[in-house]
């Protein structure tokens, strides 16, 4: 199964438009998972950088849904084996910026989206 990197680009743009749409797509991601898992730390990295960086509600809140199917994807050990929760973590802690925090809420929020 080959999927390109222009299909995982045009699935993370998407991940911007609803909340319907972001859970939807994310619920898809989650199944394509084995056949990109070469390029899943360069997701796992973008989608870290929206969540935490972005001014963008939207963006935030579709980059923690993104995230959340990549992570049930590749499994629990992803958290430790890309550093998401080292990086989740030390999101947390920034007293400075409240877009940190609220991102932190929004993985916490659609980790647990689907069985």
């Amino acid at each position: 199964m080959y999927v390109s990197s222009l299909m995982l680009s045009y699935l993370l743009l998407k991940l911007l438009i609803c909340h319907q749409v972001q859970e939807a797509i994310a619920n898809c991601l989650t199944p394509l998972v084995p056949a990109i898992k070469s390029d899943a730390s360069d997701l796992v990295r973008k989608l870290l950088s929206l969540l935490l960086d972005s001014d963008n509600y939207g963006e935030r809140r579709g980059a923690a849904y993104g995230l959340a199917g990549l992570i049930k994807g590749l499994g629990i050990l992803a958290l430790k084996q890309l550093d998401i929760m080292n990086t989740l973590t030390d999101a947390m802690q920034d007293k400075k910026n409240p877009k940190h925090r609220e991102g932190i809420s929004f993985v916490l929020y659609c980790c647990p989206f689907s069985p």
